[in-house]
């Protein structure tokens, strides 16, 4: 009987590890039979669903209690012959490691899509790396270095990227009366969309009368009613909040946009910085997680410090102000990316990590 591979998520909403773990199970779906274990099928995107639905992944939910859930994942590993679970976020680990305790032939790897934990997470995903998981995959070379220092094992922590999978375009952002920012994220802390909001307001109020200025954020989240409040107590003009997006409305976004801005306080690997070079769009960025992979400094973008309201003004100003810079940068952007965090090279990071498992 043929080994399979399985990966354990929460669900597929609309998220950066969910796109992630969907690239996984498709490219590891032409090597091996991969069984995708899915804790709540119902707070997932159809259009995620769907894309998985191919002849060798199988889906199976996981759900109700602990014990349930232990359960029905032992009885498919035995059942699919699998010899190897990924798991993907914190809570999806610390099933993984029960499951790992109850089957210690079974070769299980974490998985960590931050650079920053929750300090009971933190304990957690570090008791579980050490302790029980064979390894741990870290998708940012920043986070692994900083949770090797917080005393997780060096020789079980490996680092792959994420990968960039989208339909190539022929954008053409000639000048028009309306220059186009836009930001892509869950209205969460870690965004910080309240600092794009005050560099938003000085560009507006200092291109007031000589250029039409938009902004459009674009996520979903927790901090929406407060984003929404800041917006109207500073009098923001200009500023279009697009909560949870069809998939193809968010690429038409990217397409008619002409500056990306992202100002966040930490990140792993950005997805949404991805997609942004990827759409030719020229990045203004902060320097956290792994941002200077993907973001070249006066090569692709801007990259400076959080919280820096004044420095990420600068930055923008730069770009809103040279159309020819703009095109330059995001048409370099493009290539990095493509090249650098490839699907091919992240299939074969994960086929190498996986061959170390198995004499398949």
């Amino acid at each position: 009987m043929q080994k399979s591979i399985a990966i354990l998520i929460g669900s597929l909403a609309k998220g950066g590890a969910e796109k992630q773990c969907i690239l996984l199970a498709l490219a590891l779906s032409q090597h091996y039979k991969v069984t995708l274990f899915i804790q709540d099928i119902n707070r997932s995107a159809k259009s995620n669903l769907d894309r998985v639905m191919v002849g060798n992944v199988t889906i199976v939910e996981v759900k109700g209690n602990l014990f349930k859930k232990v359960n029905i994942l032992n009885k498919s590993i035995l059942e699919e012959n699998i010899f190897l679970l990924f798991s993907y976020l914190t809570m999806d680990n610390f099933l993984a490691g029960l499951v790992k305790l109850n089957n210690r032939k079974l070769n299980v790897i974490g998985g960590v899509r931050n650079c920053k934990l929750e300090a009971h997470k933190l304990w957690l995903t570090k008791l579980l790396h050490n302790n029980v998981f064979d390894a741990t995959i870290f998708n940012n070379i920043d986070g692994m270095k900083s949770f090797i220092k917080k005393g997780f094992k060096k020789d079980k922590s490996r680092m792959i990227h994420n990968c960039i999978d989208l339909d190539k375009e022929e954008i053409d952002r000639e000048s028009k009366d309306c220059l186009n920012v836009i930001s892509v994220g869950r209205f969460v802390k870690q965004k910080d969309y309240f600092t794009a909001l005050k560099v938003f307001k000085k560009l507006s109020e200092f291109y007031r009368g000589k250029i039409n200025l938009k902004y459009n954020i674009v996520g979903y989240g927790i901090l929406e009613h407060e984003i929404r409040d800041f917006i109207d107590q500073n009098k923001i003009k200009g500023v279009d909040l697009v909560v949870n997006p069809r998939p193809e409305i968010i690429k038409q976004l990217y397409i008619e946009s002409h500056v990306y801005l992202c100002t966040s306080i930490f990140e792993g690997l950005s997805n949404t910085l991805l997609e942004a070079a990827f759409y030719k769009l020229p990045i203004v960025c902060t320097n956290v997680g792994d941002n200077t992979e993907i973001v070249l400094h006066e090569s692709t973008g801007f990259v400076v410090n959080a919280l820096d309201v004044n420095q990420l003004v600068a930055a923008m100003k730069l770009l809103i102000n040279d159309d020819s810079l703009r095109t330059k940068f995001g048409e370099a952007g493009s290539i990095h990316v493509s090249e650098s965090f490839s699907v091919n090279k992240f299939k074969e990071n994960y086929l190498q990590l996986i061959s170390s498992y198995t004499n398949c």
